[in-house]
């Protein structure tokens, strides 16, 4: 997805907090501190416009790396192509082959581990993963803000085994992508 996704204006008196709130995480993570992905959450608010939360999936989904599995890879392709040409004519690709493609993401990952608190899913390609919430995204599906938050967080978490998980200096560059997008986006 090489082409930029237009950007579309959203008032800056609306989102100041939430903006203000990344730039703070982004300067804690320069300075070498670690934060806990929960400090995400204003991409919720921001992202409470479909325009804005549809811009910000289509813009993370293209900075990230093809997976190396080929059939992974044949995936995503399918879903980075599907979501431009709904972003290009805003609604000739229909929501039924949306949900056949995300339905396709989800089952490429539908390995769940017992666990003693539950159940949980085994997650082989977060590039998948991220495909699948820009899916969500892009259905327009009324918790678009939460995907969004979902989506920055498998996009910007990372674990070291002497920082521990969540963000941490490896995030800086993801984090700075996500407020880099997001001040773009407000201040247009």
């Amino acid at each position: 997805m090489s082409k930029e996704v237009k950007i579309f204006k959203m008032p800056l008196h609306k989102t100041k907090r939430s903006l203000q709130s990344l730039q703070r995480l982004h300067a804690d993570l320069q300075e070498g501190n670690s934060s806990p992905v929960t400090r995400l959450t204003s991409i919720k608010n921001l992202a409470s416009d479909s325009r804005a939360a549809f811009s910000f999936a289509t813009r993370i989904l293209s900075l990230v790396k093809e997976p190396r599995r080929t059939r992974d890879r044949k995936l995503f392709q399918r879903a980075l192509k599907t979501i431009a040409q709904r972003a290009e004519a805003r609604r000739s690709v229909g929501s039924a082959k949306l949900y056949r493609l995300l339905g396709e993401l989800q089952e490429s990952q539908a390995d769940y581990h017992r666990l003693k608190w539950g159940v949980a899913r085994v997650i082989r390609s977060r590039e998948l993963l991220l495909a699948e919430h820009a899916i969500r995204i892009t259905l327009g599906e009324a918790d678009r803000g939460y995907w969004a938050y979902e989506m920055a967080k498998t996009y910007a978490e990372r674990y070291d085994p002497r920082e521990g998980s969540g963000l941490i200096h490896e995030s800086r560059g993801p984090v700075k992508e996500i407020v880099e997008f997001w001040r773009s986006y407000c201040s247009e």
